[in-house]
């Protein structure tokens, strides 16, 4: 299939496999047979990386889906008659049609939350704190934070620590939606943490390791900290009873291994690795879509909506541009993001999209985007954008 301009700008899980994915999937392929279930090579060898990834002994279960990962992580963690605490906007609230609560059997309770998704701390000490009438209200049982959140904002080290203590001291659990962990990781707002210095240091009990936005074709990893051998066992329940127990469990483990790359001096958070330069160049390319929009676009009616921390912007533009940029093949989301995170936009005539990148956008394709936002203006283009691609 030849290859065309990358116009796709709805989502970052567009985009194709990152190519050391995608080797890994044909060399293990190449291997021959091997065991079913995940007793089988690939799947050991990728247990062990994930250890060294993390600093810690971990133990770890693969599923292909994002919400089959936080669905099984969370039935683990609390009890059918528990609550779950999360913020309005996490993906667990909003985007998953109930299924964690299937799962689990537990209540998702809302917590207070900032507009940008973050939870706000003093609500949730506040709501941690209080008295439960038992046996009439569900039990606290577990805190589910998303690192970074669906507004495409990072929590500070210092707040999910306190988070995590916050509810280890009233005897919950802590979940941590991944979806993006690679590229919290790689965000410039954070001091470069090491996987395990935005984990488990700081006191998070299970993650949901996302790869499929960053690079996998299907690949999460449900990772347990804290030697918890008994939960990762039910977990092994909760994946099979939801169907998501692959036979050929090796080709999601191929796909994590190629994800995270070779062991390296730098094993856990080498920069070169394949899923954290992949985070990053993302990052970078948002981060260049910002900064020509604020540079060239004021004028067309376009603004940034607020700061960008990972590969998502939130950018306001008059309804028609929009409109002229789809009819021309360009996809981007107006759905994306809640309400809070995008507010209000300075009129009806006006809207407030996502956009994301991924590690395979390319400079060309950004300043191909933000020439299209002047055609779709009726606006010439300036010469100094033009003699930058």
């Amino acid at each position: 299939m030849p290859a065309c301009q990358m116009k796709d700008f709805s989502a970052d899980h567009v985009a194709p496999m990152l190519p050391e994915v995608l080797a890994s999937v044909l060399e293990w392929n190449g291997a021959g047979t091997q065991t079913s279930y995940g007793a089988d090579d690939a799947t050991t060898a990728m247990k062990e990386r994930l250890c060294e990834v993390f600093e810690t002994n971990v133990h770890v279960l693969l599923v292909p889906t994002g919400t089959g990962a936080n669905s099984v992580a969370l039935a683990c963690i609390s009890p059918p008659y528990g609550a779950i605490y999360c913020a309005g906007g996490a993906h667990i609230q909003t985007s998953e049609c109930g299924a964690p609560e299937l799962y689990s059997g537990s209540k998702l309770t809302l917590v207070p939350s900032h507009a940008d998704g973050r939870v706000k701390i003093p609500a949730f000490k506040k709501i941690a704190e209080k008295p439960t009438k038992y046996p009439h209200e569900a039990k606290p049982s577990a805190l589910s934070i998303t690192q970074p959140t669906e507004a495409g904002f990072c929590y500070s080290l210092d707040e999910i620590k306190e988070l995590c203590a916050i509810a280890h001291n009233y005897g919950l659990m802590v979940h941590m939606d991944g979806a993006r962990f690679a590229h919290a990781l790689v965000s410039p707002v954070l001091p470069a943490p090491t996987p395990a210095e935005m984990t488990w240091k700081l006191g998070v009990d299970v993650l949901c390791l996302g790869t499929t936005k960053s690079g996998t074709a299907c690949c999460e990893a449900v990772v347990f900290f804290n030697q918890r051998q008994d939960l990762a066992l039910a977990a092994g329940y909760f994946r099979k009873r939801g169907g998501l127990l692959l036979e050929k469990n090796r080709f999601l483990a191929s796909q994590m291994l190629g994800y995270l790359g070779p062991r390296t001096q730098k094993s856990c958070a080498d920069p070169t690795a394949p899923w954290l330069r992949g985070a990053r160049h993302a990052n970078e390319m948002a981060m260049l879509l910002a900064t020509l929009v604020q540079t060239h676009c004021k004028h067309l009616g376009m603004s940034v909506v607020h700061d960008v921390q990972i590969n998502m912007v939130f950018l306001e533009m008059p309804r028609s541009m929009h409109e002229r940029l789809t009819s021309t093949g360009y996809k981007i989301s107006l759905t994306a993001g809640s309400a809070d995170a995008k507010g209000t936009p300075q009129s009806a005539d006006y809207i407030r999209p996502r956009l994301c990148t991924h590690w395979y956008t390319e400079r060309s394709d950004i300043h191909a985007l933000v020439m299209a936002f002047f055609d779709a203006a009726g606006q010439p283009v300036p010469a100094e954008l033009r003699g930058d691609v």
